[in-house]
């Protein structure tokens, strides 16, 4: 928008996004004694608001790159690379096959890079006999049979950062269907090696019977930065789904060799120490880890980044979930995936699939002077990539950036005022002095806020969260107006209104065999008579009237629902669904929406 006067920031749409996630929090779930039908329309629901949110994301972000890309003057076809993060950085892009490391990122700013210059396609993998050990500068890792890490060697620090002595491996499954009496994890592996210029990479194919999840763990060594990245998979986790309630539980180890260690454990912008932070008004056994966790001493740590799961226990798995003082002092981190608690939305046990990201890195002295808060930045929000053909454009060719701000600060959120009047900047970090400037008309006029955006005393000194204003009476955005919806005499397409509850239509397993609940988003015209519901066997029926399956009639919520029963046990079922006005004038039939039916007894 500040580009390109023409592109309306996006504000509706962004206001939806942050209420569907804020709204998506774990007191509206559920557990002990959660029954009925409000149990599968909540997980619905929920799924809704975070697909919403991520849907909003990618449309706006894909949108404004584009917007971006075409200011940018291009000489030639080219890759436009943005840097959402406000520090310069180095990183590996790919263009069909081939990639290149791209140097000098400039902060919250871009860089093009020519397509002439991807020009040898990365090496296809190749299947090894043995367990791989492999390095770069950095490292060198060697691979246990069953797919684990049994060694990690810091070459800078010229350790060893496995415990020689641990129970498990690092990167190791371990799964447990007794309640911690036994632990259970996978057996023989196989392994692919991939190496370029780039970066080296081992993706591992095992299995864990137990569980009987199918594995696939991709370990990469990039050659850029000191870094171990790793992508899990877990397909069909069948045994989690049973009947037999809290015996299940899943980790991953991270037995990592830090003598006298400090563990410390990243929140939302303020750091706790495992085992010493919390009171006892509840449970120490773990802590929520939002980006990163530590441990540490005098001479060096290792650090853990993650996305996708949260919650890190340090020393022992503990078996009671309840426990308080025993926290133990080992350095051994023990990622608490997942345990079987609350599964009623799940058809059965193949539909347990689930992904965990990490990254591994070892570092001298403190987290504060390895700067492990920016490394797993880096790594939580990777930068943006599109192709662009030659054009001309006003912002400057090569590279550029749009925010000058001091190392070690952080550029938390970047929006439109609630007045309209500027920008609002939220930085996160500490500084005496904080200075700051963002490269456009503007940019250079601020005032610190307070965070709902109210004038107060300017302070440049920074301990955690900053809210500033930017140019309040020089920056004006276009924002976007609202879709008029068609004022004629049919019904509006279903979804088309938006009530902060569920939207596209939806459909997931009842409590009951051959059942099945349905949820859409309410009409809210005033003629509305009824919905027309139609169902099929293959998700490319024709709705007409051997599909015709109910008229349903409008309930005072804000959604459309209708339960389906009498159904095959283990058989998918698909929809579709339109709005009927008072005057029989029939909306537009719905995407085709399906569920699958529990496949019995677990």
């Amino acid at each position: 928008a500040l580009a390109d006067p023409a592109f309306a920031y996006p504000k509706m749409q962004f206001d939806r996004a942050w209420q569907a996630l804020l709204l998506n929090d774990e007191h509206s779930y559920g557990t002990s004694g959660y029954q009925g039908r409000r149990v599968y329309e909540t997980w619905m629901q929920h799924r809704d608001w975070i697909e919403k949110a991520e849907e909003i994301a990618g449309q706006v972000s894909t949108q404004a790159l584009d917007v971006l890309a075409a200011q940018v003057d291009m000489p030639e076809e080219s890759v436009l690379v943005f840097n959402p993060t406000a520090q310069p950085r180095c990183e590996r892009i790919t263009y069909e096959g081939k990639s290149c490391l791209v140097d000098d990122l400039p902060p919250f700013g871009y860089k093009t890079i020519a397509l002439s210059s991807f020009t040898e396609p990365d090496p296809l993998p190749r299947l090894l006999t043995e367990p791989p050990v492999v390095e770069n500068q950095y490292y060198r890792l060697a691979f246990s049979p069953a797919g684990a890490l049994h060694s990690i060697y810091d070459k800078q620090l010229a350790r060893e950062l496995i415990s020689p002595s641990a129970e498990f491996l690092v990167n190791e499954f371990v799964y447990t269907q007794d309640n911690h009496k036994t632990y259970h994890t996978p057996n023989a592996a196989t392994f692919e090696l991939t190496e370029s210029p780039t970066q080296t990479r081992v993706v591992v194919h095992t299995r864990e019977a137990a569980s009987r999840a199918a594995i696939c763990q991709q370990v990469t060594l990039p050659h850029h930065e000191k870094r171990i990245d790793i992508d899990n998979r877990l397909s069909h986790v069948a045994d989690m789904f049973n009947r037999a309630r809290y015996n299940r539980y899943a980790y991953y180890a991270f037995p990592f060799a830090v003598a006298n260690g400090r563990r410390f454990c990243q929140l939302n912008g303020s750091l706790a120490e495992y085992g010493k932070s919390l009171t006892g008004h509840g449970t120490d056994v773990y802590l929520p880890a939002h980006e990163w966790c530590c441990v540490e001493n005098d001479t060096f740590g290792v650090a853990l980044c993650q996305l996708d799961s949260q919650l890190v226990e340090f020393d022992h798995i503990h078996a009671d979930k309840t426990d308080y003082g025993n926290p133990g002092k080992g350095s051994a981190i023990f990622v608490y995936l997942a345990n079987d608690w609350l599964q009623m939305h799940v058809p059965d046990g193949d539909q347990l699939n689930v992904r965990f990201r990490y990254a591994i890195t070892s570092y001298s002295k403190g987290h504060e002077a390895a700067r492990i808060a920016a490394v797993a930045e880096r790594f939580a929000h990777p930068v943006l990539q599109t192709v662009c053909p030659a054009h001309p454009g006003p912002l400057s060719r090569g590279s550029g950036r749009f925010l000058t701000l001091e190392p070690d600060l952080r550029l938390v959120n970047l929006k439109l005022a609630e007045d309209g009047n500027g920008l609002i900047a939220r930085f996160f970090g500490r500084t005496p002095r904080l200075t700051f400037s963002f490269e456009i008309a503007g940019g250079r006029d601020i005032a610190r806020v307070t965070t709902d955006e109210r004038d107060r005393d300017d302070d440049p000194k920074v301990d955690g969260f900053a809210t500033y204003r930017v140019g309040q009476s020089s920056i004006r955005l276009r924002v976007a107006e609202p879709e008029a919806l068609s004022a004629g005499d049919t019904p509006a397409a279903i979804g088309a209104f938006e009530t902060g509850l569920i939207t596209h239509p939806r459909a997931v397993c009842g409590e009951h065999q051959g059942h099945l609940y349905l949820l859409w988003g309410k009409n809210i015209e005033p003629d509305l008579s009824h919905y027309e519901l139609y169902r099929g066997e293959h998700p490319g029926f024709a709705a007409g009237d051997d599909t015709f399956l109910a008229r349903v009639e409008p309930e005072p919520y804000c959604v459309g629902r209708y339960e389906d029963t009498g159904l095959k046990t283990h058989t998918w079922y698909y929809y579709r669904v339109r709005a009927v006005n008072r005057q029989g004038k029939k909306g537009p039939l719905s995407a085709v929406f399906g569920g699958l039916t529990r496949a019995g007894e677990p």
